[in-house]
This record gives C-alpha cells, structure tokens and sequence, in this order.
C-alpha cells in the first residue's frame, strides 16, 4: 500500500511539467533629454565649473574685521609717524658751545659767549673764594675767572693746553669760566633736552638746564648767567 502511494506520487512528478519563470526583459537604457545631457556635460567639464571670486565676500565675517582694525591701526601709525615729522621740521633749536670737564661733557648757550681764549696769566685775589682763581686783562678790560670744576664740585683737572677760558658777557657784566679744554658748538632741539632734577646734586638749580642728547652723545646744558654773581 505504501510502495504504490510512492509510486503514484513519482509519477505525478514526472508527468506534470514545472513551471519555469520567464526571464525578466533588459531594461531599457534612459532617454536623456537634450537639455538634460548639456547640463550633465557642463557639469563633467572642469574648465566650465564657475568658481567663487576671492576676495571680501569670500571672506569670513571674523577676518574681514581683523582686517579692518589692522588696517585702521597701520593708518593711525602712519598719521602719528606724519605728525612727529612735522613737528621735527618746524622745531626751534638753539646752539652750544660744548666743552669738557673731569671727563664729563657740558655746554652753555653760544649767544652768551663773547669768546673762548687760552689761559692767560691770571692774578690771584686776596681772600678770595677757593673757586676764583683771580682775574686776568682781557684787552684792557679786567675780569674775574673761576675754576668751573670748583663750582660745580668736581675734582679740578690738571692745567693743560687743551685748557680754555669762556668769557661769557650778560647785562654788562663779564666772567672767565675756565675749563679743561673745547670741544665743538652743537645744535640742540627742545624735544631733546631732558627733565635734570637730581643730575648733580652739588650744582646749583638755577645754573642747570638740563640733559641734552645730540649726535655726539650727551651734555649737561649750563646757564652760563649763574656764574656771573
């Protein structure tokens, strides 16, 4: 009974036909409209491709500020590079006599020196202070001349022939300043010349000016005027 039922069913199987799934169609390739394939060209092409101008717009909002504050502060700089040469121009400058003492440089106004002369024979004063040497004939006209390292309490210099007398005249009263030796007359801008507060202690403050620096280094500027009294 069992082996006639298989039997049955192996039969049934080999008569009846299986069906067998049709192969699917290709499938057609796209129909590219010609607009379409120009765009798709352009696109493929590198040459075409249309590329953001370089420059403010493609910038960020952050750099385009930094920039604009660089730029301001280069013009700002400029302007104040303009304005102190300006002021450079137009700036008053007067012109010393520069002259040495214990190795330290120093310098009084050239309109109030008459001249400048070698150390003559000078004749000492009685009783006179330790920084007036005495008085010399200045062409028939006697005036006093004072060791102007004394006065200003420096060591005094060995007399050489470098050493010079500074006859400086102011209101009708003349006086001999004698120094270690003279060096050159210099032009000195206002701008350069220095607050002198506690440069020498020793000098008086009417008789100091002030530091002045110059091409030929630095100076201390004198009012020649204060040694007249």
């Amino acid at each position: 009974m069992a082996t006639h039922a298989l039997d049955t069913y192996f039969d049934e199987l080999l008569t009846t036909p299986s069906p067998v799934a049709a192969p699917a169609p290709p499938k057609a390739a796209p129909v590219m409209e010609p607009a379409a394939a120009v765009v798709v060209a352009a696109v493929a092409t590198p040459a075409d491709v249309a590329l953001p101008a370089a420059g403010a717009d493609g910038l960020s909002a952050g750099i385009r500020k930094r920039g604009e504050e660089l730029r301001r502060r280069i013009a700002a700089r400029r302007k104040a590079e303009e304005v102190a040469a300006a002021a450079k121009v137009g700036e008053k400058s007067s012109r010393w006599l520069r002259f040495q003492l214990s190795g330290q440089s120093y310098a009084v106004e050239l309109l109030k020196v008459q001249e400048v002369q070698r150390v003559p024979d000078i004749m000492p004063v009685r009783g006179a202070a330790s920084h007036m040497l005495g008085i010399m004939n200045l062409r028939g006209q006697i005036i006093s001349v004072v060791d102007l390292s004394q006065c200003l309490g420096l060591p005094s210099d060995t007399l050489t022939e470098a050493a010079r007398i500074i006859v400086i005249e102011s209101k009708n009263e003349t006086i001999g300043l004698r120094v270690s030796s003279v060096a050159e007359v210099i032009a000195v801008r206002e701008s350069a010349v220095e607050n002198p507060v506690g440069a020498i202690p020793a000098l008086p403050r009417e008789a100091l000016i002030g530091i002045a620096r110059h091409a030929g280094g630095m100076s201390v500027l004198l009012e020649a005027t204060a040694f007249l009294s």
